[in-house]
């Protein structure tokens, strides 16, 4: 599903990721461990294809994320971090666009609203919420088109414990 060779990535004198060498299975769990500043954003940045490599090579479900984007995009949902909502839309309006775009249908919405407890949030306005419900809504976006890989960076971030288990 996800095999790397090499993979590096400088940012001037800075190398925040090298040379990282990975060979995920479909249906296998796994995860990044590190300090600070290891390199775990970078290398998820790099295998959703939203930064390009200094060097090496990337294969998500045996596409490259640079040159076949909107493949990659169909196969994997992403959750970074920090995930930018439309803060004037309600959630709903913000999942119900996000769907729209990838010609998702209603009950894709329903579903990822369900999944990630939000639906009691669906008329709030994106930016009224607190962080730990962003991240939620933003989990929702990712999960929509029911992807066969999750990207998660940081998916506790903002999280109540109780949230954080479930």
């Amino acid at each position: 599903m996800i095999e790397t060779t090499a993979l590096t990535r400088r940012y001037g004198h800075l190398t925040a990721l090298d040379s990282l060498d990975l060979k995920i299975e479909p249906g296998e769990t796994f995860g990044l461990l590190g300090p600070n500043g290891a390199g775990k954003t970078t290398a998820s940045r790099l295998l959703a294809g939203l930064a390009g490599p200094t060097s090496g090579t990337v294969r998500v479900g045996g596409h490259d994320p640079w040159a076949q984007p909107d493949a990659v995009g169909r196969s994997m949902g992403v959750l970074l971090d920090g995930a930018a909502l439309y803060v004037r839309l309600t959630v709903e309006e913000n999942l119900n666009l996000f769907a729209a775009l990838n010609g998702l249908p209603r009950s894709a919405v329903c579903a990822a609203m369900e999944g990630t407890s939000v639906s009691d949030l669906a008329r709030r306005p994106a930016g009224k919420l607190s962080k730990g419900q962003r991240q939620r809504v933003a989990l929702a976006r990712a999960i929509l088109h029911a992807p066969a890989l999750l990207l998660l960076d940081e998916p506790t971030s903002g999280l109540d414990p109780a949230a954080a288990e479930g």
